[in-house]
């Protein structure tokens, strides 16, 4: 049961990390994206020279989440 458990819950996370990265294509995103899976959930680094470019990508995986 706990390995089904498991393997739907990381299933799940690796779509989500691919959304994302094909949503950073899409738009676009200016600088430098990383996005993995961690011990509870995903972890997504952005480095950009403008703090609006990170805001709005921030702003739009936390509305892929929430949806």
């Amino acid at each position: 049961m706990r390995a089904r458990i498991e393997a739907a819950r990381i299933k799940v996370e690796n779509e989500l990390i691919d959304h994302i990265r094909s949503h950073a294509d899409a738009i676009g995103f200016p600088g430098e994206l990383g996005v993995s899976r961690a011990v509870n959930g995903i972890c997504l680094r952005v480095l950009t020279t403008r703090g609006n470019d990170a805001f709005d990508l921030i702003k739009d995986v936390s509305d892929f989440v929430v949806a």
